[in-house]
């Protein structure tokens, strides 16, 4: 597969010759201080599959140019966030939840704070990997009432370490049926 360098790295189909992975992992000087995204940049790559934008010192995102931009991207399986930090936990995740093809979300180390709402993480519904370590998240909420379970039904592993939950996260976790690597170290 031939390279093509977009930032730090990325790759292309070599059919196609469309971009298919782009890593831009510590790309950005954090001295530059905060950075709002404009996820609309990355609409012309219309195969893209892996995104990589980790320790960018990303804050949020341009004013109707957020994640919800990139639900257009059909084959948009892997998607790491890690190592930024967001400032508003219920907006980022429900800017995520129409990503419906994705298959791995990392959201490690993002400052994601408080209660995340279930009903936005279970429309991901293809996640086979979901890392939520190193926040302050304290549980799951659901805002029409009910059940607070996730249902995530292809999720193998689930990093929820280093946070802020206490052992009745454990009842969300009970419907996570193809679960093998779950990790809740290190929470209250």
């Amino acid at each position: 597969m031939p390279t093509v360098v977009i930032g730090k790295a990325s790759s292309c189909n070599a059919t196609t010759g469309r971009v298919t992975v782009i890593y831009l992992l510590d790309a950005r000087d954090l001295e530059l201080g905060d950075w709002y995204l404009n996820a609309s940049l990355f609409l012309p790559f219309e195969e893209l599959n892996d995104l990589s934008l980790s320790r960018n010192g990303i804050v949020g995102c341009v004013e109707n140019e957020g994640f919800q931009k990139l639900w257009k991207l059909d084959n948009l399986e892997i998607l790491d966030l890690g190592g930024n930090n967001f400032n508003n936990t219920s907006t980022l995740i429900s800017s995520l939840s129409g990503l419906l093809s994705l298959k791995s979300l990392y959201l490690n180390n993002v400052g994601l704070k408080g209660s995340i709402n279930i009903h936005d993480l279970n429309r991901l519904r293809n996640l086979e990997v979901l890392d939520l370590r190193g926040n302050e998240i304290e549980g799951f909420k659901s805002y029409h009432g009910g059940e607070k379970l996730l249902t995530l039904n292809n999720l193998k592993y689930l990093g929820l370490g280093n946070n802020r939950f206490d052992n009745n996260i454990l009842s969300s976790l009970k419907g996570l049926s193809s679960l093998n690597y779950p990790n809740i170290a290190y929470n209250e």
